[in-house]
């Protein structure tokens, strides 16, 4: 089993919250055979989505948060989109 930690904002994770879930696990008896977090991919992340951005594939969008929320909930398509 691959348990992946999702620490997409690692300087705001706290240390206590994964031990404690390692440890309910332990005490679970789930064994996992490779530990990770998502933050050990971020390179390749970038790396991947520069590729996709190139081939026309993706797209960067700077809308801000707020704007963006309000404008997927109205079913707007971002400006960035194409």
């Amino acid at each position: 089993m691959l348990l992946r930690f999702d620490d997409t904002n690692p300087s705001k994770e706290k240390v206590e919250f994964v031990d404690s879930i390692l440890a309910d696990l332990q005490t679970l008896g789930i064994k996992w055979t490779k530990l990770s977090y998502s933050s050990d991919y971020f390179d390749l992340t970038q790396e991947k989505a520069r590729i996709l951005i190139k081939k026309g594939l993706g797209y960067l969008d700077n809308t801000p948060v707020e704007k963006m929320r309000d404008d997927r909930f109205k079913g707007i398509e971002s400006v960035c989109r194409n």
